[in-house]
């Protein structure tokens, strides 16, 4: 692999680090799900602190994998349809690999 294949795929890197915790894929996958989500049901889920619940949050929508929308005083959080899309291929990719 040449030097400038590695340097195209950095971008990628990062963006599979954004994930790489077991509470993050977990929110991926209930928001492949449905809709959108309240943050305190995501929290509730994963049985998880809110500070806890935020940072992950916030370094998925960082990366470009969850978007959030303010509703009055709750924050809902979802996934684009490209991004569930890509959720299911990468899935399929490490269960066939």
């Amino acid at each position: 692999m040449t030097k400038e294949e590695i340097r195209i795929l950095r971008p990628y890197c990062t963006k599979m680090k954004s994930i790489a915790h077991p509470h993050r894929l977990a929110i991926l996958s209930m928001l492949s799900e449905t809709e959108s989500m309240l943050v305190g049901d995501i929290m509730r889920s994963l049985n998880s602190r809110p500070p806890d619940t935020t940072l992950h949050l916030k370094l998925m929508k960082a990366s470009g994998f969850v978007t959030s929308k303010k509703v009055g005083r709750n924050m809902y959080y979802s996934m684009t349809e490209e991004n569930k899309a890509n959720l299911k291929e990468l899935a399929i990719f490490y269960h066939i690999h």
